[in-house]
């Protein structure tokens, strides 16, 4: 349960702000086979603030701070004290940046951002517990709406540098680079159906995931992955109801690669097909 207060102010062709303040009141409990119930309370308060000065028609500096709160997950299995609820992370984040719109067509969008809260990860005596601070800063880039008649776009970009400081106690096996955390994401998504189609389109999308270390003590990395997703949508009728038929193949060029999270490994997705068929009776 979250109550909490806002303000909002805009001023025409100056820009606007806004301030709010939140109590939270966080309580969890998990049950699994054969442990004790898994419980953890937070009743923190939390707050945000934003502001964006316009510089004309087409553009505008913004920036916010946000003091929030992410639930910690349980302790793995691996860890001498398995199931256990870790207390929610109290987090917080900054980020600034421009937005400037060309013409009526295209907006883009330029921010850098810092995202800092507590680092859960396996002690000398492994339990799993807080053992330091994490920190990302990165640069996000971003271009969306219509190129042409019937073809619009949707790109982003986001360079990352992740961090961990851990505590004195763990800092000789836990490196400063946390697990599975590319250096990069990247994706372009493109649409193509003018109207003389009549309802159909086509779609493509390009995803990339950077490099990243696969364990804590930064040893060993898995590569950066790309992969080719193609699509064909269909707009009609079906008895007087409007209708979509959509079919797309994914990882068309059958790539092969690994993720990771908190130490698993896990196979890239093969090429795949689907078909979905959705209408609103």
């Amino acid at each position: 349960m979250t109550p909490g207060v806002s303000y909002v102010g805009r001023w025409r062709d100056l820009g606007e702000f806004s301030v709010g303040a939140q109590k939270t009141f966080y309580d969890r409990e998990v049950q699994q086979p054969g442990l004790p119930p898994a419980k953890t309370k937070s009743q923190p308060w939390l707050y945000n603030g934003t502001l964006a000065i316009y510089l004309g028609k087409n553009a505008a500096l913004y920036g916010s701070y946000t003091r929030g709160l992410e639930e910690s997950g349980l302790a793995p299995d691996i860890a001498v004290n398995r199931g256990e609820a870790m207390p929610a992370s109290l987090t917080e984040q900054v980020d600034a940046g421009l937005r400037y719109k060309i013409g009526a067509g295209i907006t883009l969008i330029a921010g850098v951002f810092e995202v800092k809260k507590p680092f859960f990860d396996r002690n000398a005596a492994n339990v799993f517990a807080d053992v330091g601070n994490l920190t990302h800063r990165g640069v996000e880039l971003s271009m969306s709406g219509r190129l042409a008649p019937g073809l619009t776009v949707v790109a982003g970009a986001m360079l990352l540098r992740a961090r961990v400081e851990a505590d004195a106690a763990v800092a000789s096996f836990i490196a400063p680079v946390p697990i599975g955390k590319p250096n990069r994401n990247v994706r372009l998504n493109l649409q193509y159906g003018p109207a003389s189609w009549k309802g159909f389109s086509v779609d493509a999308l390009i995803s990339q995931d950077g490099p990243a270390y696969a364990n804590r003590s930064n040893t060993v990395r898995i590569d950066a992955n790309t992969t080719l997703d193609l699509g064909a949508r269909y707009n009609f009728k079906l008895y007087n109801s409007s209708a979509s038929l959509r079919l797309r193949v994914q990882n068309v060029l059958d790539d092969y690669g690994w993720t990771v999270s908190s130490g698993a490994y896990a196979a890239t997705p093969a090429r795949r097909f689907t078909a979905q068929l959705i209408s609103d009776f």
